[in-house]
C-alpha cells in the first residue's frame, strides 16, 4: 500500500448494517482509499449470510474469539449445544419408545433452547456485549494501522466502547458514527 492512499478504518459488530457499509467500501473503491474493516463476523450478532464486500476491503473477524468468551461458551455448551447432542444421539440409537422419547425431547429442547436464547440471554448480554467485544478489539488494535488511518467510523451500538477506548488512547484520531461517502 502506497504512503500517499488515506485510510479509514470501520468497525461493525452486528450484521445489520452490512448492506451500508458495502455500499460505503464501493463508493471509496476508486478513491484511492485503503479501508479496513474490524468485524464480528461468525460471532453471535451476526446472522448467516450477511457478507462484507469480498474485494475492496481488508476485514478483520473477532467474532470466533467473541464465540470463546466464557459466558457465551458456557451457554451454548450446558443450555443450547449439550442437552440438544444427548437427546439427538438418543433418539439415534435407542430402539423403540426410548428413542422417540429422545427426538421428542430433543425437538422440544430446540424449542425452549430457542426461546432462553431470545427472552433470557440476549436482554442480558446485549448489556455487556460492547464491553467484551472492546476487550477482544483491544488486541486487534495494531492489526488496524491506526497510525494512517484518517479516521474511523464505528458504525453499530455495540461498537461504540471500542470507539470510546480509541478516543482515549489516540487523541488526534478522527471517530465518527456517520458513513460520510463524500470526504
Amino acid at each position: 500500500m502506497n504512503s500517499e492512499r488515506r485510510h479509514v478504518v470501520v468497525v461493525l459488530f452486528t450484521g445489520g448494517p452490512v448492506r451500508r457499509v458495502n455500499r460505503f467500501i464501493e463508493a471509496l473503491d476508486g478513491r484511492d482509499v485503503d479501508v479496513t474493516v474490524l468485524t464480528a463476523e461468525g460471532g453471535q450478532a451476526w446472522p448467516r449470510g450477511k457478507d462484507l464486500h469480498p474485494g475492496a476491503a481488508r476485514s478483520i473477524s473477532i467474532g470466533r474469539s467473541e464465540n470463546r468468551q466464557p459466558l457465551v461458551w458456557l451457554y451454548r455448551a450446558f443450555v443450547e449445544r449439550g442437552p440438544g447432542i444427548v437427546l439427538g444421539r438418543g433418539a439415534e440409537r435407542l430402539p423403540g419408545v426410548l428413542g422417540k422419547a429422545c427426538g421428542k425431547g430433543a425437538s422440544l429442547h430446540r424449542k425452549a433452547a430457542r426461546v432462553v436464547r431470545r427472552r433470557l440471554f440476549w436482554p442480558v448480554y446485549r448489556m455487556f456485549r460492547g464491553q467484551a467485544l472492546r476487550r477482544i478489539a483491544r488486541r486487534r488494535v495494531d492489526q488496524l494501522a491506526l497510525e494512517r488511518a484518517e479516521r474511523v467510523i464505528v458504525v453499530d451500538d455495540a461498537a461504540v466502547p471500542f470507539g470510546w477506548m480509541l478516543t482515549r488512547r489516540h487523541p488526534g484520531l478522527e471517530v465518527t458514527r456517520r458513513l460520510d461517502r463524500t470526504r
